[in-house]
């Protein structure tokens, strides 16, 4: 969503204390004159590019996106906001390979033991 020329994340994000963060220069959100989209295939888990665009936007010596701690961006805004702080950024690669998901259960092997009383 674009209002007043910046680049808004989704609207559970964007509440009134965001806006007004926008407005007085505590709250950073990219201007969508200096938008940078890039393509990225295969997107990282969104937690880690959360916490990529809070790294550069520290290193840059921009203010912070908010408190991401209840609410955090939709990934859309966040790929947006990554590549026009870095626009050759390691994510946005084509041989980028996010990591592998780690399983919540692993997958449990049959036992055997009892099949052996059959061969």
């Amino acid at each position: 969503m674009v209002r007043n020329d910046f680049l808004l994340p989704n609207v559970a994000f964007a509440d009134v204390e965001y806006l007004d963060g926008i407005v007085n220069g505590s709250r950073w959100a990219p201007e969508f004159e200096k938008l940078k989209i890039r393509p990225c295939p295969r997107p990282p888990p969104k937690a880690d590019v959360l916490k990529e665009v809070q790294e550069l936007l520290v290193v840059k010596g921009l203010p912070p996106l908010g408190d991401c701690d209840k609410k955090s961006p939709d990934m859309r805004f966040l790929l947006i906001a990554l590549a026009t702080l870095c626009p050759d950024h390691r994510y946005f690669h084509k041989h980028y390979m996010p990591p592998p998901r780690k399983r919540k259960r692993e997958k449990k092997l049959p036992d055997l033991s009892r099949l052996q009383a059959f061969m």
